[in-house]
């Protein structure tokens, strides 16, 4: 922009440049409590604030929050619900012209609620048999039993897996005790496995 002042001096005034953002990578979901979804993703250069959307099922995607972190903790997720999410970095010049990505490929994730009323019984020879509520969405279970008392953890590894609501487990020890405990878990169409909570610890001793 070039202007005339009164003395008949010229001066110029150069338009800030407009500021270039890339798409953000690396979209990622997660949860550590089984309450809470943790969507992250890659911070882009230049960026300010990130725009974070998020559609519930097939629903339609509308924005959720701006956030200065390449991070966001969805704390209103619901258990037993699909959600998906999408990003776009943002940013403002100096002369307010406002910067906007395109957004990252959707990624899915959902919060599975915790196996409610686990049972579990011994009635025959070193055999015991596992009854629990059907948990919304999910596709399968795992087990896990011991004699020791020490409680699964997020990455332990099942005993069994299965697709049903009871489980009947053979060649236990006999007049031992154990302690079952059980977790649903799905895997979304992105590859992603999803885990609820393992349950308390629910004691069952063994018939001889």
């Amino acid at each position: 922009y070039t202007s005339a002042a009164s003395d008949d001096v010229l001066f110029s005034i150069e338009a800030a440049p407009v500021i270039a953002l890339t798409v953000p990578e690396g979209l990622k979901g997660s949860t550590s409590d089984g309450v809470k979804i943790k969507v992250t993703w890659t911070a882009v250069e230049n960026a300010q604030k990130y725009l974070v959307y998020r559609k519930l099922n097939n629903g339609k995607y509308s924005q959720i929050a701006k956030t200065t972190q390449a991070q966001y903790v969805d704390s209103k997720a619901k258990a037993g619900k699909l959600y998906s999410y999408r990003v776009a970095a943002y940013a403002v010049n100096e002369d307010g012209v406002v910067s906007i990505s395109d957004v990252r490929t959707d990624e899915s994730y959902m919060v599975l609620a915790a196996v409610k009323k686990l049972t579990a019984t011994s009635k025959q020879s070193k055999v015991m048999k596992l009854t629990w509520k059907k948990v919304a969405l999910a596709t399968s279970y795992e087990e896990y039993y011991s004699t020791s008392k020490k409680a699964p953890t997020v990455t332990t590894k099942a005993t069994k897996t299965t697709k049903d609501t009871t489980l009947t487990v053979k060649s236990l020890k006999a007049k031992k005790t154990y302690y079952v405990y059980v977790r649903p878990y799905v895997k979304l169409s992105n590859k992603t496995t999803v885990y609820g909570d393992w349950t308390k610890a629910v004691k069952v001793k063994i018939t001889k």
